[in-house]
């Protein structure tokens, strides 16, 4: 038996950041996420892709861009919680 989706045909968590290139650089460079796309037409944009999903990361001057998300969590299943928290907490991210 196939996996229903049901009526959403995608999900995306969209982030809209005054620190583009960091923003990026952290999905990249430390979670490891591949650049599906990226843009400047219309304003500053990136597509990662994040398992099944995507994570897109806006320019905060991006003319149009949806308006700042407060707020948003993340999931990512790993092999090993622990061992995945000290490598991102040694990163610099801030963990709960």
């Amino acid at each position: 038996m196939g996996c229903h989706h049901g009526p959403v045909g995608e999900f995306r968590v969209l982030f809209t950041t005054s620190d583009y290139d960091r923003t990026v650089a952290w999905f990249t460079d430390v979670m490891g996420l591949t650049v599906l796309r990226s843009f400047e037409d219309g304003g500053r944009g990136t597509i990662l892709l994040a398992a099944d999903g995507q994570i897109e990361v806006f320019a905060h001057d991006a003319p149009g861009h949806p308006p700042a998300i407060g707020g948003v969590a993340l999931a990512w299943q790993v092999d090993d919680a622990d061992a995945e928290h000290r490598r991102l907490s040694q990163a610099g991210a801030c963990l709960l």
